[in-house]
């Protein structure tokens, strides 16, 4: 099957390299259908001198995109979408799709990152659930259903993330428990799910986001899902996407879901 991604990053926030410059390796991977969904404004990422999509540079990420999107029609379909944190304040309108997506929590007017480095998260953990990892746990996953309900997004971005750095006991029954009602809920909000690779091509996990016991919750819930490879370098923007397939297969999964010209659209693996 030709694979497709809608989690790409470019120059225009914190990828490494320009639009362009993706949709050339995604065309040289023979990919069918390749989304732009760079990081929207949230002030505080400005504050931190986060390179995001702005109000201001918003006009021009569309124009460069519409731009290549006209240039190589002929060889791959390119779709205009954007993440969105919680925080984020930037006019969603115009869109193809929104990626809802938490990476930052905040306690008492301060706004920690909780997906950058390890020492970021413990100090949110440390601060604001005096170091009870389920708290933790149920802010964010409170936070994720918080996101989607107030972007609409249409999907779910790396549902259990605060796992990136090894902190969070996966095993851990209560913490399976919270995570699962979590998903119901938010895909209650919107039934798509994105199957994120981006830990695993820098080095932070061997198996995508969500977890495989998340996964198998997802498939009960008759739950849609599509390949995201998150990526923020034009050589990972179909990382692992072959592997994926076979693991969505192993739980049951019959089909994934593309955005194509026609909308997003079930196709069977």
């Amino acid at each position: 099957m030709k694979f497709s991604n809608y989690h790409q990053h470019s120059t225009f926030s914190d990828g490494k390299h320009t639009p362009e410059e993706v949709v050339c390796s995604a065309i040289n991977f023979g990919m069918e259908n390749i989304g732009f969904s760079d990081h929207l404004l949230a002030p505080h990422e400005v504050a931190l001198g986060y390179n995001i999509v702005t109000n201001e540079t918003l006009p021009l990420y569309k124009q460069e995109l519409n731009r290549l999107r006209e240039k190589y029609g002929d060889k791959i379909n390119l779709f205009i979408g954007g993440e969105a944190d919680l925080f984020s304040t930037i006019d969603l309108s115009g869109f193809e799709y929104v990626i809802g997506s938490v990476h930052y929590l905040e306690f008492n007017g301060k706004i920690y990152p909780i997906d950058h480095t390890k020492a970021q998260q413990l100090e949110y953990i440390n601060d604001a659930c005096d170091g009870d990892l389920l708290a933790f746990a149920k802010n964010y996953f409170d936070a994720i259903y918080q996101c989607t309900k107030k972007h609409h997004s249409d999907i779910i971005g790396h549902f259990d993330i605060i796992t990136k750095f090894s902190v969070m006991d996966e095993s851990n029954s209560n913490y399976q428990k919270m995570a699962c009602e979590s998903l119901e809920k938010c895909l209650k909000l919107t039934n798509l799910l994105e199957v994120n690779t981006g830990a695993i091509s820098r080095g932070y996990r061997s198996i995508p986001y969500p977890a495989d016991f998340l996964l198998k919750c997802a498939y009960d819930l008759n739950a849609d899902i599509i390949l995201s490879s998150d990526s923020h370098n034009k050589d990972t923007v179909c990382y692992f996407f072959e592997e994926s397939v076979n693991l969505l297969k192993r739980i049951g999964f019959k089909h994934i879901t593309k955005l194509t010209k026609e909308g997003f659209t079930k196709e069977k693996i």
